[in-house]
């Protein structure tokens, strides 16, 4: 889709072994993706998803045969993709999973997500370190299976600046 070509993002990558670096660039992301492809099913973990690039990814995912869950506030309904045909999104909102919960809230995130049900996560929606240190450390467990850790969030994550596009090595807020 469009929207997805042209999101301006940051992706960084935590592996299994909880090495957290800025990703080279966009094609790190597409290339978690396709390792994907090449393996079996596996058992992903969208943090966001109903929205902007995330419900692009949960499309994508899904359609390669991944179990998705998504784990979000509950507010944003899943809507239904330019080009997806109704029953093709009954269907993927049906073989998706869901988990409702407050990503700013450390303890529900330890309640909700059992990192040894999960080989990937994808965390869509956060803006600073102290959102996603919590959901990185549940990874962080010796019971989990994760096997990369992609980090994508909007241009929004940049300190203001008239100058674009924004590069991975731009200031943050």
């Amino acid at each position: 889709s469009t929207m997805l070509k042209t999101a301006l993002c940051m992706c960084m990558a935590l592996s299994a072994q909880g090495f957290l670096a800025p990703a080279p660039s966009m094609r790190s992301s597409r290339s978690v993706v396709s390792m994907m492809a090449q393996g079996g099913k596996e058992s992903v973990l969208i943090i966001g998803g109903t929205r902007f690039s995330g419900a692009y990814l949960w499309k994508e995912l899904n359609d390669r045969g991944h179990q998705v869950t998504l784990y979000n506030r509950g507010k944003t309904p899943a809507q239904r993709l330019p080009g997806e045909s109704e029953e093709a999104f009954e269907a993927r909102k049906q073989q998706t999973k869901y988990i409702k919960g407050d990503r700013t809230n450390a303890e529900a995130l330890k309640e909700l997500i059992d990192p040894s049900q999960y080989t990937y996560v994808y965390d869509m929606n956060g803006r600073e370190a102290t959102d996603t240190a919590p959901l990185a450390d549940i990874f962080a467990s010796p019971k989990s299976q994760l096997k990369s850790f992609v980090y994508m969030s909007s241009a929004g994550v940049y300190k203001k600046s008239d100058e674009m596009p924004h590069f991975e090595t731009d200031a943050t807020d």
